[in-house]
């Protein structure tokens, strides 16, 4: 039984590979920018619209001098999902300090962090944490 399960397996798999061998004709057309960073490009497109499971979620935009061009559409509580982008975007600022194109996103997370560390629960604890605020 189990050398009947592996020969399947193994069919499948080399399947799978014999069809992933060739490029696509319609991916011969894509040409990437070499002066845009993808990751600048992703944050920027959709800092303002993504979702948390259905519900739809985005941070303030705003301009590198801090002046906020669009408003947050966060929920009213703490969740998973913008905690965790909250926390890609963070990360990206880091990486990419030397760059003045990361000013809005750090006046973003800024505005996300200001808001919610206040609701924040001490949860018994002696002080709130930043750790509250990620996912």
């Amino acid at each position: 039984m189990f050398s009947l399960v592996f020969a399947v397996v193994l069919a499948w798999c080399g399947t799978i590979t014999a069809g992933a061998q060739g490029v696509p004709a319609t991916w011969e057309s894509i040409r990437f920018n070499n002066d845009v960073r993808y990751s600048q490009w992703i944050i920027n497109s959709r800092i303002n619209d993504f979702r948390a499971n259905s519900t739809p979620v985005g941070f303030g935009v705003f301009d590198a001098d801090g002046v906020q061009n669009a408003n947050p559409t966060v929920t009213s509580k703490l969740d998973y999902v913008p905690g965790l982008v909250a926390k890609a975007i963070v990360e990206n600022v880091k990486l990419n300090a030397a760059y003045s194109w990361v000013a809005p996103w750090y006046y973003s997370m800024k505005s996300f962090g200001d808001t919610y560390y206040d609701k924040v629960s001490d949860n018994g604890k002696a002080g709130k944490s930043q750790d509250d605020l990620n996912g």
